[in-house]
């Protein structure tokens, strides 16, 4: 059947995108029998969201994850059109990103299972608070700087990013991570809610055009020998206990589309960053900046015009340099 569904869709110019578990075996990556086919990459949702509430011994793995995840799709750019990694942090089904960062714990009482249904471990965090009732405004700042770092992880990484709508505009199934049988405002959009996160969906936007502006974050095989790694002064730290990465991405040869620095520190206390030579740098995102400061277009970056960088708790920061003209 796989192979009948795989030569359709090469007949007829179709990309296919298989969730690689469940039917016979867990088979992500190169040990799917169709390597064509794009794949769910469920190592990618759950390692992101353990660094993102500051889990140990992630460090490593997050280099791997954020350069392609290539110790499971291989690095062949032949293989299909699109990375065969299908990159995600929600999905249909499961917690939204905003439960995700709101609840600790799943609340499928309005199922009618007396919540045995649902995943039982989601990798979520409430930030200190759980739930949505009496929220002070410390954590529902926290609340949307996780939602802006989990965003950002995933649409700058390398890989085929996917979002679930409704998580540009931080819909809310009020904890429910499995409300297969309600049709009901617990799984619509609300019109009012995503006015009110309005300018969540403004900070996905301007990622999207820098990943546009700049080819290398998403090109086929991985980031392979264009990206260097580095800790707070220098070397990288893969250490257990590390909370912080910097991934310094060269631009293609000729491309002129420039270089990019993502700097992610879920540590909880604020970390200098030295940068990599030479200067240059501008600002596209710093999620401790309100908006519309915590994400600007390329054409309005400001130019940073230190070699180092304070990147504050739990927090994300992206600089972009430019490249030769085309």
């Amino acid at each position: 059947l796989l192979d009948d569904l795989a030569a359709f869709a090469h007949h007829r110019g179709l990309l296919m995108i298989a969730e690689p578990w469940d039917l016979a075996a867990y088979e992500v990556g190169d040990r799917f029998p169709q390597r064509e086919m794009a794949q769910w990459n469920d190592r990618f949702r759950d390692q992101v969201r353990g660094w993102l509430r500051a889990e140990t011994g992630l460090a490593s793995v997050m280099t791997t994850r954020l350069a392609g995840s290539t110790d499971l799709f291989g690095s062949d750019p032949a293989l299909g059109p699109m990375h065969r990694s299908v990159n995600f942090v929600t999905a249909h089904d499961g917690f939204t990103l905003y439960d995700l960062v709101a609840y600790d714990a799943k609340r499928n009482e309005a199922n009618g299972h007396a919540n045995t249904d649902g995943a039982a471990e989601n990798h979520s965090w409430g930030c200190g608070h759980d739930g949505d009732e009496d929220v002070p405004d410390s954590v529902m700042r926290l609340r949307r700087r996780q939602m802006r770092n989990a965003l950002g992880l995933l649409l700058l990484a390398n890989g085929t990013p996917m979002m679930v709508a409704g998580d540009e505009t931080a819909r809310t199934q009020l904890g429910n991570n499995n409300p297969y049988n309600h049709d009901g405002p617990m799984v619509w959009h609300d019109p009012v809610r995503a006015a009110t996160f309005g300018d969540l969906r403004r900070y996905v936007m301007n990622l999207v055009a820098l990943r546009r502006a700049c080819p290398q974050l998403g090109r086929l095989g991985g980031w392979g020998d264009a990206v260097t790694w580095h800790g707070v002064h220098g070397p990288v730290d893969l250490a257990h206990h590390s909370h912080s990465l910097l991934a310094h991405v060269r631009s293609g040869h000729g491309d002129g589309s420039g270089d990019v620095c993502i700097i992610t520190n879920q540590f909880w206390e604020p970390l200098e960053f030295s940068l990599p030579d030479p200067a240059g740098w501008h600002r596209i995102v710093d999620t401790t900046l309100d908006p519309p400061d915590d994400a600007v277009e390329i054409t309005a970056a400001p130019r940073h015009h230190r070699r180092h960088y304070v990147v504050g708790d739990r927090s994300l920061v992206v600089l972009w340099r430019p490249g030769s003209p085309r």
